[in-house]
């Protein structure tokens, strides 16, 4: 579902509160900037949500809103892993490609973060993001802030919405949507290679994290792949806490210092550094994930008739109107020969039909559909090599 894509997905890495890198030996790596990144979460969870001692094996659904339409749900990624006592293969030696996927624990939360600075920090970017998630059945909650202002995203199956200036809704298509939706990716712990991409970390060690054993390793510019072409690595510090029984990356964080490309045309790079941080919390405690009360209740089966053959692509409100997209393979002949014939469908009829125009709007091939007082605006339009039908409820934009 390509249009969720664009509503408030970045490409950087997630990142939440995290704790002060140690300084970078001196006669090995520059030093790093001061930076303040928040401490690490306490390894004690909050008495109000205190943990499972390991990942559980059985999710615990969460309460599906009531705005969201009824729909037999789809599971998400396959069931939490179950830790076995049957000899492993050594831990202790950090294998990223080893690693879990984080989302298939039952349930968690996540905080990110990037703290950039410097000249160059407009290339790096300054943002934080808040994650809920219940693996099954499954529920997504992403809030996001940027320079750009709050972005909410939600996923209630079988429906995704999102708000930025205006509410949206859409089908949501787990088998396609979950590999191009990035709040979908952005909940994968294992690590990314957003500027930078580990490879290897020494062990430092067995701790608790939110009342669960863990790894701890910790890495430097020593233990880095060959960053971006965008980007010169100067120094950089980090650490990684690994779950004892899942092996699934719980807590992430890295400081990075050097020089970002500023200007694509030339060799024009300015120095910047980055901290970034991506942490789990409420590790696999049932979540309530539910749209907000500002939510306007749009209507996702509006009853109203089509030609056969349409996919919904998405809805919003705007203005007071709700739109609906769909896409379509009929032609503008055959568009205007379903409706010609129409009789009653579910209290609609045809009003009028095109060529149209109103107080905000012109068509050629449409009609406006009458049901009592109410009265939507169906246009068949041929654009970006592609045919679709917009539906307008009222008709008028304004």
């Amino acid at each position: 579902m390509k249009s969720i894509v664009l509503a408030a997905c970045v490409l950087l890495l997630a990142a939440a509160a995290c704790g002060e890198p140690a300084a970078l030996p001196a006669a090995e790596t520059p030093a790093l900037a001061s930076a303040t990144p928040a401490p690490r979460p306490s390894a004690s969870p909050a008495a109000s949500a205190a943990p499972s001692a390991a990942p559980s094996a059985t999710p615990s659904p969460s309460a599906a809103p009531s705005a969201a339409p009824s729909a037999s749900p789809t599971s998400a990624p396959s069931a939490t892993p179950t830790p076995s006592s049957t000899a492993t293969p050594n831990r202790t030696i950090f294998d990223p490609a080893a690693f879990g996927d984080s989302r298939t624990l039952d349930s968690f939360s996540m905080q990110v973060n990037s703290q950039a600075s410097g000249s160059g920090a407009g290339q790096l970017e300054s943002y934080s993001k808040a994650f809920e998630y219940n693996r099954s059945p499954l529920s997504l909650h992403e809030k996001l802030q940027d320079v750009n202002g709050p972005h909410e995203f939600w996923v209630l199956d079988p429906w995704a919405y999102w708000f930025s200036s205006f509410w949206y809704a859409a089908p949501f298509h787990p088998a396609t949507d979950m590999g191009e939706n990035t709040s979908y990716a952005d909940l994968d712990m294992r690590l990314t290679t957003y500027l930078v991409k580990v490879i290897s970390a020494k062990f430092a060690g067995q701790e608790s994290y939110q009342g669960l054993p863990v790894y701890r390793f910790t890495f430097d510019t020593s233990n880095l792949a060959e960053s971006r072409a965008a980007w010169k690595v100067e120094a950089a510090q980090g650490e990684v806490l690994v779950s004892v029984d899942a092996n699934i990356p719980l807590y992430y964080q890295v400081t990075v210092r050097g020089s970002i490309l500023a200007n694509a045309s030339g060799p024009n790079y300015l120095p910047g550094q980055v901290t970034l941080t991506k942490a789990l919390s409420q590790i696999n405690q049932p979540l309530k994930i539910a749209l907000p009360a500002n939510y306007p209740n749009l209507a996702t089966e509006p009853g109203f008739p089509l030609p056969p053959g349409v996919n919904l692509q998405y809805l919003n409100r705007v203005n007071g109107v709700t739109q609906y997209l769909y896409a379509t393979q009929v032609s503008g002949a055959d568009f205007s020969a379903y409706y010609a014939g129409l009789a009653s469908v579910n209290g609609w009829s045809v009003a009028k039909t095109g060529p149209l125009q109103g107080n905000s709007y012109t068509c050629s091939v449409c009609v406006i559909l009458s049901n009592g007082k109410e009265q939507v605006r169906v246009v068949w339009e041929s654009e970006f090599n592609r045919t679709v039908i917009w539906v307008f409820n009222p008709p008028e934009l304004y």
